[in-house]
């Protein structure tokens, strides 16, 4: 690829893009997508005098990064509007090549990766023609001079089109690079659970969702949940539907897994949805009393009470990892939107006796500020209250039985 830079390659930019195209992946119907490539080295070679001389750096990355630094003298308009049109030829190219052509995953991420490029350095060339068009001073004698005028003295409608356009780009590189890079930059439980989320979409595709086959594999699902603190509500409910429809098949352990899971929910309104799916006589059962108990403290703030009652079935909810940890997090979001000032040791107790290390995490998580007179500062709510504007529409259909009875009365 570096071929494409080089002005003095003997090579026809066909074979170049063609021989290039196999021996990375396989498959000369990919030319285009190095022939993008090509024009993008094509048109950077062209732009090159805009480089900085003490700090030589791509033309394009100096026009994203410091486009009021640029020496414009030797371009014009027609010199970024020739780069644009190029550019653009190669981006529809593309868009050709993605109709016609199946790719495989690799494949796919190189295209994704060259259309990003091709519009930054679209959006490069539509910096540096706004910038010539304002900037044409001319000469009294012949001809005109270029002057950068900077980024900051273009049109209020040129600088937005020109953010909102960046803003775009940016949202589909994180979207690129997260799938290019996702393995290897999440934890390992988290690219496992995803693999179950694929297995559990795959096995549970329309009619098979209720297969009493999909018990065992989705029981495993739940203890994964547990282990690794995460959490796939669909698939907990689909189980818990086929426990109602096979009874044979009911496992209270299980289903005590998935009602810590809604618990650890909170606010959300998942516990509603997992006892809708349990048939009453399963309720009597101990354990699950306790555990719809501990939600029921817990969504009527009875938050020292909730504590005791947790402390006392710690067997029972270390079922879930982390159980402890988001219940905590359920306290601390009610604290903080229905405090603005609360005694210190009545918080502590409220978050379930945390230590010194523990109580100082939570308070810079959320911001609270510890005061001297004992007390801590959660928020100030009159400052974030919003007014609503209240418009009344009234249609002109409306107001005609109104003139009517006017006109009568004259």
């Amino acid at each position: 690829l570096g071929l494409a830079w080089n002005g003095r390659q003997g090579r026809t930019p066909d074979q170049l893009t063609e021989a290039t195209a196999h021996a990375f992946l396989g498959s000369t119907e990919l030319a285009p997508l190095f022939q993008a490539a090509l024009t993008v080295g094509n048109v950077e070679r062209a732009l090159s005098p805009l480089s900085s001389r003490a700090a030589p750096v791509s033309a394009f990355v100096q026009i994203l990064l410091n486009a009021d630094s640029l020496d414009l003298d030797n371009v014009s308009f027609r010199s970024f509007k020739k780069a644009r049109i190029e550019l653009q030829a190669s981006l529809a190219g593309l868009e050709n090549l993605k109709r016609r052509c199946d790719f495989n995953n690799d494949q796919t991420l190189a295209l994704l990766e060259m259309e990003v490029v091709l519009e930054l350095t679209i959006l490069a060339c539509r910096i540096g023609q706004s910038l010539c068009m304002l900037g044409t001073n001319p000469l009294p004698t012949y001809g005109c001079q270029m002057i950068n005028v900077g980024i900051s003295n273009l049109s209020p409608t040129a600088r937005t089109d020109l953010a909102n356009r960046l803003l775009e780009i940016k949202s589909r590189f994180q979207h690129v690079w997260l799938c290019r890079n996702l393995h290897s930059t999440l934890p390992e439980g988290f690219v496992e659970m995803e693999k179950y989320r694929e297995q559990f979409l795959e096995r549970c595709d329309g009619v098979n969702r209720y297969n009493p086959d999909n018990v065992e594999f989705l029981e495993k699902y739940v203890r994964e949940q547990c282990d690794k603190q995460c959490v796939d509500m669909e698939a907990n409910l689909t189980l818990l539907k086929l426990y109602q429809l096979n009874p044979n098949l009911y496992n209270e352990r299980i289903v005590c897994r998935i009602f810590l899971k809604c618990v650890m929910a909170l606010p959300s309104a998942d516990m509603v949805l997992a006892k809708c799916l349990l048939d009453e006589y399963r309720m009597e059962s101990e354990c699950l009393k306790t555990i719809c108990d501990i939600s029921a403290l817990l969504e009527t703030c009875r938050f020292k009470e909730a504590w005791q009652l947790i402390r006392k079935e710690a067997d029972l909810v270390d079922l879930a990892i982390g159980f402890e940890e988001h219940v905590r997090q359920f306290v601390a979001h009610v604290v903080s939107i229905t405090y603005q000032n609360i005694d210190t040791q009545l918080l502590r107790q409220l978050l379930g006796d945390v230590n010194d290390s523990d109580f100082e995490k939570l308070c810079k998580q959320y911001n609270w500020t510890r005061k001297d007179d004992g007390s801590t500062f959660i928020t100030n709510h009159e400052a974030t209250i919003k007014s609503r504007n209240i418009e009344e529409k009234i249609e002109f259909n409306d107001m005609m039985s109104f003139i009517r009875d006017l006109s009568s009365e004259k």
